[in-house]
């Protein structure tokens, strides 16, 4: 059956706009003669909708899009997912035929559908055109297929041996976590890949075509940050960024730049007595390579301000750690102020490994409308980095902030709080824990493969890098991170919006429970581990 697929960037409830956009490719496949046209699931509302279903009036609305576009299937089946009744549906509709079939819900991480929906059979195998073709979500079939998911980024896809598979397109946001569909189109024949498309574009793909595009990770960011920008501020506002010379705020930079007309990106270095010439020199020299506008400055005025206000309320003396959060709130304060006076909202540098272990100041490095990097860890950095460089065509992130090829580096990553400050994070090793926590291994599996000595080869070198060979040393420092995530997951509640890009995004979502938490096995396997050397 001549087949086209329409890959369409579907906008988060805009119904109206995505059914014009549906409405207009049916009749472009009329014309050209497609037998078929097959449009994404939830392709009338995007995946999350919500609450809104529970309004009739809104759900009624939602529904009636249904009747238009069988209206609009005349002598051509069309193939969409929208409501139907109480579930979500996959239809199907020609001249006078029409059938549905009710997707099974998935309830995990982001999809929680059995609150809002009902449950279907999930597949059916129909006869069209005097085809027999099984049609449904995540099909697995030996007969012809047509899959439809709606699978995040990171996430495996179930893709049919024989058939199409058409996943979701676009950015939507749910809570506090901003989700990217890939779009991808995939036709396989016989297990083998006829046709593959999961570039960030809007896209009519005749079946028959010969096609391999797919998206990078920058491309994914870019691609999120233009769509967060567009649902949520409507273009409006300018982007404020803290730009300390680190390597998290200089990649932030570049990617607000590849996002957005460089005219909207405001950088501002703000300085105390412990930020180095060094870090000070990149981030001026970043501006100026993206052609941003810049503004620097020292903050230490107001920080003695703030020691003296304090001193008026009987506090003369207090922690490092204090003086430490003061600074960074300082610089809070500031971004909002600017953000305030240049109409524009503040983006958040953290990465993933210091958002799992709320290593940010509560109103200080922690706010922003969005944090792009919170689900990439520093070695996932190095590498977007690299492709940065590539893509520009410029070193615009310097090869100073990165590891060199013996593990040294020329600039240590630093909060520069203090004097001969590093970040207390161990590279590479803390990395491969937090990416891999809860998606690979829970932390009892961890040390119970650290016990069994089946850790992966990379992780036992870097144990041995940071000097953990010991088996103190280990307890030690497992505990630590252990701990600090326990203590410090209070602040994920209140952490800006984060950029999911895996399943193991450290969010504000229902797997956040606040507090230290009895572990037993986790202490049984830490005695066992000191006992065993």
């Amino acid at each position: 059956m001549k087949t086209l697929i329409i890959k369409q960037n579907i906008k988060q409830r805009k119904f109206e706009e995505n059914f014009i956009e549906i409405q207009s490719k049916i009749q472009y496949a009329i014309k050209k003669q497609y037998e078929m046209v097959i449009f994404p699931s939830n392709c009338i509302t995007g995946v999350f909708v919500g609450d809104l279903i529970k309004d009739n009036k809104i759900k009624e609305d939602i529904l009636s899009y249904n009747e238009k576009i069988k209206k609009l299937a005349k002598e051509i089946y069309v193939v969409w997912g929208n409501l139907y009744e109480k579930s979500q549906s996959i239809l199907i509709a020609k001249d006078n035929e029409f059938y549905v079939i009710n997707k099974k819900n998935r309830n995990q991480r982001f999809f929680d559908e059995s609150h809002f929906y009902e449950e279907g059979e999930n597949q059916r195998t129909l006869l069209l055109n005097n085809e027999k073709i099984t049609i449904g979500f995540d099909v697995i079939s030996d007969e012809f297929a047509i899959s439809f998911g709606n699978d995040e980024i990171g996430k495996e896809k179930i893709i049919p041996q024989n058939g199409i598979y058409i996943n979701h397109f676009g950015c939507e946001n749910y809570n506090k976590n901003v989700i990217v569909f890939d779009g991808m189109v995939q036709v396989n024949c016989n297990g083998t890949i006829v046709l593959r498309h999961d570039k960030l574009e809007s896209s009519i793909i005749d079946a028959e075509e010969k096609i391999d595009r797919n998206h990078t990770l920058l491309d994914t960011i870019i691609f999120a940050l233009q769509e967060f920008d567009n649902q949520v501020f409507q273009k409006r506002f300018n982007w404020i960024i803290g730009l300390s010379g680190g390597l998290d705020s200089t990649i932030s930079a570049a990617l607000l730049c590849l996002a957005f007309d460089k005219y909207r990106v405001i950088g501002y270095n703000m300085a105390t007595k412990y930020n180095t010439n060094s870090t000070k020199n990149i981030a001026k020299k970043l501006a100026e390579k993206l052609g941003i506008q810049y503004r620097e400055g020292n903050i230490t005025k107001l920080v003695e301000a703030t020691s003296g206000v304090l001193s008026d309320y009987g506090y003369e003396e207090y922690s490092d750690l204090t003086m430490q959060n003061i600074q960074a709130r300082i610089r809070g304060h500031l971004l909002s102020s600017f953000a305030s006076i240049e109409n524009g909202v503040i983006v958040n540098n953290g990465n993933k490994v210091e958002t799992a272990l709320g290593y940010a100041t509560m109103y200080g490095d922690m706010i922003g409308a969005i944090s792009p990097l919170a689900d990439l860890t520093k070695v996932s950095l190095f590498e977007l980095a690299k492709e940065i460089n590539k893509v520009m065509n410029d070193e615009i992130i310097p090869s100073d902030l990165l590891p060199q090829e013996d593990m040294t580096w020329i600039q240590k990553p630093s909060a520069e709080l203090q004097s001969n400050q590093f970040d207390p994070m161990k590279w590479f090793y803390h990395d491969y824990i937090v990416e891999h926590l809860n998606k690979s291994f829970t932390i009892n599996e961890f040390l119970e493969m650290y016990l069994n000595q089946t850790l992966p080869q990379e992780v036992e070198k870097w144990i041995e890098y940071h000097g953990l060979d010991d088996s103190q040393k280990f307890v030690d420092d497992i505990k630590w991170v252990v701990n600090t995530m326990n203590r410090n997951k209070y602040k994920l509640l209140q952490a800006p919006p984060i950029l999911s890009l895996s399943s193991s995004t450290f969010g504000s979502d229902v797997n956040v429970i606040q507090g230290e938490q009895e572990n037993k096995e986790f202490n049984r396997l830490i005695s066992e581990i000191l006992n065993k050397n």
